[in-house]
């Protein structure tokens, strides 16, 4: 599994311009921050990223043979989603809600359009958008449950940022490891995490913020 990370001009534009009108909105409205600024991102990068790299939507997309705009299709990606968030730590009804997550986002983007994208998308355009939001559910509450290997990997990258020792536009794997601070046991590695059951975790269906 490859997490990239962007540059470090990118993260900075997203930590002091983009995050920070998400995680107010998240507060006001009662969501969960992090969810929520995951959730936006996820919205944001299905479309590409700052250098204009689709990677998101050729792999995971309906453009992807493998997962086209069907129902078969948002399964599909359901369970691609499931296993390279959540690793051992997926559960059976992991899948599932990652699918509702999807069908949740499809009506809401069918109903109020994409923010930044289209007021009356496509219907390829609501699908990819819908999984890039779902993918951003799923992430979010990875990291706020400490499920999977990605939190530990953004621990480490956060570690080795603070050091001066992060690699930018490269992925998290390839992130050296970050040395203990002063008074820490261990440095950061990525950690296994236990079961999570998420049936009943309903994704964040609200306005996004652009």
């Amino acid at each position: 599994m490859r997490w990239e990370v962007e540059s470090a001009a990118e993260i900075t534009s997203l930590v002091t311009n983009f995050l920070p009108a998400q995680v107010q909105n998240a507060m006001v409205n009662g969501y969960n921050p992090q969810i929520y600024a995951c959730e936006a991102l996820g919205l944001v990068f299905a479309f590409g990223n700052e250098t204009g790299s689709t990677a998101f939507a050729n792999n995971y997309g309906p453009s992807n043979a493998a997962m086209p705009n069907t129902t078969a299709g948002d399964a599909a990606f359901a369970a691609a989603a499931a296993s390279l968030i959540f690793g051992s730590a997926e559960t059976s009804n992991t899948v599932p809600a990652i699918e509702q997550w999807v069908a949740n986002w499809e009506a809401f983007y069918t109903a109020h359009g994409i923010a930044g994208v289209s007021s009356n998308p496509t219907a390829q355009q609501i699908d990819l958008a819908a999984r890039g939001a779902a993918w951003g559910d799923a992430i979010g509450l990875a990291l706020f449950d400490n499920l999977g290997p990605f939190p530990g990997q953004v621990t480490n990258f956060l570690e080795d940022a603070a050091q001066g020792t992060a690699i930018y536009s490269a992925s998290l794997l390839s992130q050296p490891t970050a040395a203990p601070f002063q008074g820490a046991a261990t440095a950061s590695v990525a950690t296994a995490a236990s079961d999570v059951q998420v049936t009943g975790v309903a994704a964040q269906v609200d306005h996004i913020v652009m």
